[in-house]
């Protein structure tokens, strides 16, 4: 259990932009503990990732990750010269509405097939899912809807009949029936449904049980084909599958072919002490290595330790140039805290044009602290 997560939500990001100095540090703590991924449910931790990953695989698409701004061409360019009836692999807590619907529509077009394998494939992800023109739930799987929303100045939730209207057209032009829609538009958005046998039989949504007949399985894969890519795959099914002790095998066989995804998730089991032994210089040298090759979420992570002094000596500066390399390439956390750093003046001169630039970068692709910060700079 990460010790003081559930303390800290107890104070909302919103609260904490209105106080002192110190408690914009406590902030900075707080949002470094949500960026983590680790979400505490009695003494297990889930590891996910931070933005969505894909790879083709024995001749599958695998796709796992949150659904963000631009995963639609990453998925298009993977899957071109793709054959019909290639199986897509989910696993996804979901998204951006636009970039799942682009995607479910690319699915029917080139007549692929989904397959929710493992874990959670939630919200935008389901909505990908009823794009496959055959469709399959693993028995180690859910696949769950809820309502279009928007949010308010409050930080709530709220039910977009806009949003809701263009799911409803883009599930009908798949062929689903108006009781299709129904489901996937009537959950509140704060709640999910998840599908059933019952629920697929009376809302007319038709899937099949277990993994597609003679699928090409990322866990039956040979190691000398699947390449990094495949390997990580690998892991996360275990992972999700509860085989953490196995999951962190093939995290680390990836890893060390320098794929930046398995680095950056090294970095979060030692951070974590997930089936290792915490450990956070080995954190820190994971989510280095992925840094130095550019990716965005070993730039968010490495930033904390430069920030804090962790494990290594403060250095703001650092912490600066890291965050900023992730923020002009889309990354919504590294945005929001280089618009933190401009506000508070830290390793970087002050300058609230600044921040509040780089705070509506977040805010514009849904970050709900980067609104809370524009909103008390009156931006």
């Amino acid at each position: 259990m990460v010790k003081g997560l559930t303390h800290a939500v107890d104070r909302t990001v919103k609260d904490l932009c209105r106080g002192t100095r110190q408690e914009k540090q406590a902030m900075l703590k707080f949002k470094f503990l949500k960026v983590l991924k680790l979400v505490v449910t009695t003494n297990l931790c889930v590891i996910t990732v931070n933005a969505a990953e894909v790879a083709v695989v024995g001749g599958e698409i695998i796709l796992t990750g949150e659904i963000t701004s631009g995963d639609f061409q990453q998925f298009q360019q993977a899957s071109n010269n793709l054959p019909r009836g290639t199986v897509v692999r989910l696993q996804s807590p979901g998204g951006l509405t636009r970039e799942g619907l682009a995607i479910g529509k690319l699915i029917r077009d080139r007549r692929f097939k989904s397959f929710a394998s493992v874990g959670y494939c939630a919200s935008s992800c389901a909505l990908i899912w009823l794009g496959g023109i055959e469709r399959w739930i693993g028995s180690n799987a859910r696949v769950g809807f809820h309502q279009s929303y928007t949010v308010d100045g409050r930080n709530r939730l709220i039910p977009s009949v806009r949003g809701n209207a263009v799911v409803g057209a883009y599930i009908g032009r798949l062929g689903y029936s108006d009781r299709a829609v129904e489901f996937a538009t009537k959950t509140p958005p704060n709640q999910l449904a998840w599908l059933t046998p019952e629920l697929g039989r009376h809302y007319q949504i038709s899937y099949s049980a277990g993994p597609p007949p003679k699928s090409q399985s990322t866990v039956l894969a040979k190691e000398e084909t699947m390449g990094a890519p495949g390997m990580y795959a690998r892991a996360w099914e275990l992972y999700a599958s509860g085989d953490h002790t196995a999951a962190v095998s093939w995290y680390r066989r990836a890893a060390e072919q320098d794929y930046a995804p398995a680095l950056v998730d090294m970095g979060k089991l030692y951070e974590g002490g997930i089936a290792v032994v915490q450990n956070k210089t080995k954190a820190l040298e994971w989510y280095q290595k992925a840094a130095d090759m550019g990716h965005s979420g070993g730039q968010v992570l490495a930033a904390f330790f430069y920030h804090y002094g962790d494990v290594v000596v403060e250095n703001k500066y650092e912490a600066v140039r890291l965050w900023r390399a992730a923020a002009v390439q889309g990354n919504i956390d590294g945005q929001f805290m280089l618009g933190s750093m401009y506000e508070l003046g830290e390793g970087i001169d002050k300058d609230i044009a600044k921040a509040t630039f780089w705070y509506r970068q977040a805010a514009d692709r849904g970050d709900l602290d980067a609104k809370d910060a524009l909103q008390h700079l009156g931006g």
